[in-house]
């Protein structure tokens, strides 16, 4: 059973009963119109709140003119809704449509608008989704254990990866089915949407603007990883250089943990393509191809790289 589910059972549940302390009638809708305003997060509790309540007392006030005018009947209440549904929805206030129509609802079965009755309503709107604003700001779950571990899941499954590349391009052979690139891309969609949830039920400080910037980064790091997975199937042939870039690679797959830019990698990739200029051309067809797919692979690191040197920085991305 989900957290969600106990915050609305207990919203529910207190705002039938506070509705029945105040001898109101219809109490019972008070319980409705809680669990229709339970949110995922803080913010959208609250925006939606004041969309509910003013959709609501908009939806009252064109029932009573409706009802007033032409009387209580089945085609008027339809009438009702053909023109409040789509108002509120142009005007943004959709989420209050369903909450509007359980209090109109009631004026039409008791087939009066007077001061008693709109108050009547007016306390079941406040009080319920009063109760569930109040229920859901008051416990929110802490997430920052998963956010770590959906990190340790990126991490992992980076390190795989470059160990992969590194070992191929060294070897031009491999058995490596790829799993930890699907794994990877699924744990940073799921950290993405995580962190942006944290992040809505922090209401004053924005705590949590390094996770969701670190699950921001590596998705934008896993579009040049993919990159480098096709220019590693150009490597036909194990070749010197190409050892040495597999060097690189295994620095990187270390490197990938640290919280700040080390810049250990770019100096080793500096280093690589000094040595690169020096060397002798290419011998045959299939020397320069690999040779030119591993200079793109440098090129692709260097992609990767300023990614990294551009969200992390010198200092730690989590301060």
């Amino acid at each position: 059973m989900g957290i969600r589910v106990l915050k609305t059972a207990l919203a529910a549940t207190v705002a039938v009963y506070l509705a029945w302390l105040l001898k109101l009638d219809f109490f019972v809708s008070a319980g409705i119109l809680a669990i229709l305003s339970v949110e995922v997060t803080r913010k959208k509790n609250l925006q939606s709140a004041g969309q509910r309540l003013l959709a609501s007392i908009l939806g009252l006030a064109i029932a009573s003119i409706l009802f007033e005018s032409l009387g209580y009947h089945m085609w008027v209440l339809g009438l009702f809704v053909a023109i409040a549904f789509p108002l509120l929805a142009f005007i943004h206030l959709k989420d209050g449509i369903v909450t509007g129509a359980v209090i109109v609802f009631h004026v039409f079965e008791v087939q009066q608008v007077t001061v008693q009755s709109l108050s009547n309503e007016l306390m079941l709107l406040l009080i319920g989704i009063g109760t569930a604003t109040v229920i859901n700001l008051l416990y929110m779950p802490n997430e920052d254990r998963q956010l770590f571990v959906l990190r340790q899941q990126i991490e992992h499954g980076l390190h795989v990866i470059f160990q992969e590349i590194g070992d191929y391009i060294r070897t031009a052979q491999s058995t490596w089915g790829g799993e930890q690139l699907l794994q990877s891309e699924q744990a940073i969609r799921e950290g993405m949407m995580l962190s942006q949830r944290v992040r809505d039920n922090e209401m004053f400080k924005d705590k949590h603007f390094a996770w969701y910037r670190y699950f921001e980064m590596r998705d934008r790091q896993m579009d040049s990883v993919r990159h480098m997975l096709t220019l590693t199937a150009q490597v036909s042939n194990a070749l010197p250089q190409g050892e040495k870039l597999s060097a690189i690679f295994a620095v990187l797959a270390e490197d990938l943990h640290e919280d700040f830019y080390t810049g250990a990698t770019e100096r080793e990739l500096d280093a690589l393509e000094a040595q690169f200029k020096q060397m002798t051309l290419p011998q045959s067809r299939e020397e320069f191809e690999t040779r030119s797919a591993l200079l793109q692979l440098m090129v692709e690191m260097r992609r990767y790289l300023a990614i990294a040197k551009e969200r992390k920085g010198v200092h730690s991305i989590f301060k």
